[in-house]
């Protein structure tokens, strides 16, 4: 007996690879565990609307809550501490006036403040603009100003150069270390809200990524939609050993979500 496969176009060939190397990646990085397929249908609707990055936090913590998820020079945080301080950070953010439908940037290094960010920003539905840290004032108060971002979350590393962003757009602090910062920070907009699990958002907030700005200011490159193609781009950066894949203690995020500039910080992996 012969087997014919016909994939069609040279376009659907091509769709029908990028797939299963998805599927291989999404396996490999441990966004779904195939020895427990009763959780794969909710590890994929997490990642679907809140994007991959939450859908791996809860992977990881489904496995082992307490085993270490990132550490950074303010020490480590576990699986469920990420996952709870999300949740509220989420709700201080609907709390202060920003959901879907809104647009924020980030503008920090490899850190617990990025992490929380955009976990809450994902498990809150709003449209996350991942900024470059090495961009010029004009070039960060042109992205600003184009994609309409409300709220900028920034290290305090850069409040010279956020001084160029308009009254108007809400700046907290993603990481400081003054005793009494002037602006807002993560922790006091999470202060007081409910850790407890946040509802699924009715549609992925999405995520912009820039270009790399050499002849000018960065363009957008728009993600509204978490495609597994999106999620196994993001997840494949991660880089996590085979040798680790289904260890119950094992690292969550390894580096950031799309650049690695310098910092003090590490991935925990034991």
């Amino acid at each position: 007996m012969r087997i014919m496969l016909n994939f069609g176009t040279p376009t659907a060939l091509r769709g029908t690879v990028d797939l299963i190397r998805c599927a291989e990646v999404i396996l490999r990085r441990g966004l779904i565990d195939p020895r427990r397929p009763d959780d794969i249908p909710r590890a994929l609707r997490i990642a679907d609307k809140a994007g991959p990055f939450a859908a791996a936090l809860h992977n990881g913590g489904r496995r082992d809550p307490h085993a270490p998820a990132v550490s950074d020079a303010r020490g480590t945080l576990t699986y469920d501490q990420l996952e709870r301080r999300s949740n509220a950070l989420a709700r201080g953010l609907a709390d202060n006036g920003i959901g879907p439908g809104d647009t924020i940037g980030v503008l920090c290094r490899d850190h617990r403040g990025l992490l929380l960010t955009a976990l809450a920003a994902g498990k809150a539905g709003i449209r996350l603009v991942l900024l470059n840290t090495g961009f010029a004032a004009p070039q960060l108060r042109d992205v600003v100003s184009r994609e309409r971002i409300v709220a900028l979350f920034h290290d305090e590393e850069f409040l010279a150069l956020t001084a160029v962003v308009p009254e108007s757009v809400r700046r907290v602090l993603s990481w400081t270390e003054s005793a009494t910062p002037d602006l807002p920070t993560l922790e006091t907009l999470a202060a007081g809200r409910s850790d407890a699990r946040t509802a699924l958002p009715a549609r992925p907030g999405g995520l912009v990524l820039l270009t790399s700005g050499t002849t000018g200011t960065p363009k957008g490159a728009p993600r509204p939609k978490v495609s597994p193609l999106q999620t196994a781009q993001l997840l494949d950066r991660i880089p996590i050993r085979a040798a680790a894949r289904w260890s119950p203690r094992r690292r969550c995020f390894t580096a950031p979500a799309y650049r690695r500039p310098r910092s003090a910080s590490r991935w925990a992996s034991e």
